[in-house]
């Protein structure tokens, strides 16, 4: 058995990176639907 302890500044650094992923992501999907569209 291991445990992770995690502090606020891990959970939160976490959260940033992963709500810009998500950000990134629904831009990419935007920008290519709009692409296609384009073309």
């Amino acid at each position: 058995m291991w445990s992770v302890t995690l502090t606020l500044a891990d959970l939160t650094r976490f959260y940033i990176i992963e709500k810009c992923a998500q950000a990134a992501g629904h831009i990419l999907a935007v920008w290519v639907i709009h692409l296609e569209a384009v073309l």
